[in-house]
């Protein structure tokens, strides 16, 4: 079987030229693919009009760089998958694999966010997403410029994704491309380089954007100068968890092309947000409040866990659960789990999981929980969803949920908006339910 290598230039600039693989069949041996390789070629340029076709050979498979060892990715909540980069300076062995890359999962499409520091990188990040979905992938989001985020963009590109940046990405990578893809080839050779390459972003950022999966909201915001003139955060709305780039490094030193004192400001506005955030290096846990605790916010990680069991109080939270969040995500559920086990510490409210949950039943106007007054039998009809809200359950009783919720004790969903919401703090939002904690409502900046 042979296949076309094709170097290409993006509109013909030979700083941002790059080798792309072309597979053309089981059957195709070297007398046909030099006989039909021309054909081939031009129709895959006809393709991607933003490229030039410069020369094309005929290879085999077998000259293909090996693939990463030891590549894994993790599901750090419903949908969200990282990849944790090595903590490594660049080298053939690990093809530039030295920063996190995310990508999300929605009911329409994937969003990838960043694309690795190599073609070879990127190729591994699209095999674990088809892996585990078939939709297409609709977006590439790069946080910012740095050659370890961007280089592995063509694989994406070819994809079928969208690009999208910071504003001022663009110029940004159009300055640096020679330096970028010369530094690469050096540090891990040709046949690792083979594939990557500088794309530009098809779309830039300028403020904030909301990009939607299918049931599932992106919210992007560029920032001033800081790590650099062109960071970007990705914040997925229905867990919570927030990549926020290089703007925060984990485990290491972090390198600065923007300015000190604007990325200081940028790490006191960002402290204050109620988020579970991903650095885009880091050489711990993906995700900087899933390694604090034992919990991971997915039915993965509950599906791992044993069959949940227990006394009065656990089986009064898992009913809860049940009838008030078995359809929400689990990050949502552990956050309604939170709810009640905050007004089970407060003074305000009575110091039993089950007194709290059946407070007011029985007295007109007065349930805390609508399902215990709704004149409905309380019936167990879905038992794989009790199940995993059993778990969610267990885990609250046992310490392991991390507090996501900032100390709220009242919640709603999106479908009501009572008069208390108006007079509380709102602390979080999961999925279709919004969080609110007694205190005086303050605007934001």
């Amino acid at each position: 079987m042979y296949q076309l290598l094709l170097a290409v230039c993006i509109n013909g600039d030979a700083a941002l030229c790059m080798d792309r693989r072309l597979p053309l069949g089981e059957e195709m041996n070297m007398m046909r693919c030099m006989r039909e390789g021309l054909v081939h070629a031009q129709k895959w340029a006809d393709d991607h009009p933003d490229l030039e076709l410069r020369s094309w050979r005929c290879v085999t498979p077998e000259k293909t760089p090996e693939p990463l060892e030891n590549f894994a990715v993790e599901e750090i909540g419903d949908g969200v998958f990282v990849h944790r980069g090595r903590h490594a300076i660049p080298s053939p062995a690990n093809l530039n694999d030295t920063s996190n890359i995310g990508f999300v999962i929605g009911e329409e499409s994937v969003a990838v966010i960043d694309a690795g520091g190599s073609a070879a990188v990127a190729s591994a990040v699209m095999f674990h997403i088809r892996e585990r979905t078939d939709l297409p992938v609709q977006y590439l989001i790069l946080t910012h410029m740095h050659p370890d985020h961007v280089l592995g963009a063509q694989v994406f590109r070819d994809a079928g994704a969208t690009i999208i940046g910071h504003r001022k990405l663009d110029r940004a990578l159009k300055a640096r491309a020679r330096t970028y893809t010369d530094n690469l080839r050096r540090l891990i050779g040709e046949q690792g380089f083979e594939g990557s390459a500088i794309v530009l972003p098809d779309e830039g950022v300028d403020g904030t954007r909301e990009l939607d999966l299918g049931g599932r909201i992106l919210r992007l915001e560029a920032h001033p100068t800081a790590h650099t003139d062109n960071d970007l955060t990705v914040l997925d709305e229905q867990t919570g968890l927030w990549f926020l780039g290089d703007l925060l490094f984990a485990g290491h030193t972090p390198a600065l092309d923007g300015s000190i004192t604007g990325w200081i400001e940028r790490m006191k506005a960002l402290s204050k947000a109620p988020a579970v955030v991903v650095p885009a290096s880091s050489t711990n846990s993906a995700a900087s409040n899933a390694g604090a605790s034992d919990a991971v916010f997915s039915r993965s990680w509950l599906a791992s866990q044993p069959r949940a069991t227990g006394s009065s109080e656990f089986k009064c939270l898992a009913e809860a659960l049940y009838f008030e969040a078995r359809g929400e995500t689990v990050k949502g559920q552990f956050a309604v789990a939170e709810v009640i086990r905050n007004r089970v510490k407060s003074s305000r409210f009575p110091n039993s999981f089950c007194a709290v949950i059946n407070e007011g039943t029985g007295k007109k106007h007065r349930c805390q929980f609508s399902y215990t007054c709704d004149g409905r039998p309380e019936t167990i009809s879905e038992p794989a969803a009790y199940a995993r809200v059993a778990k969610v359950a267990r885990a609250t009783l046992d310490g392991k949920a991390p507090d996501i919720t900032h100390g709220a004790t009242f919640y709603h969903t999106t479908a009501v908006r009572p008069s208390w919401s108006r007079k509380f703090t709102n602390t979080a939002r999961y999925g279709v339910h919004l969080f609110y904690r007694r205190g005086v409502r303050t605007a934001s900046n």
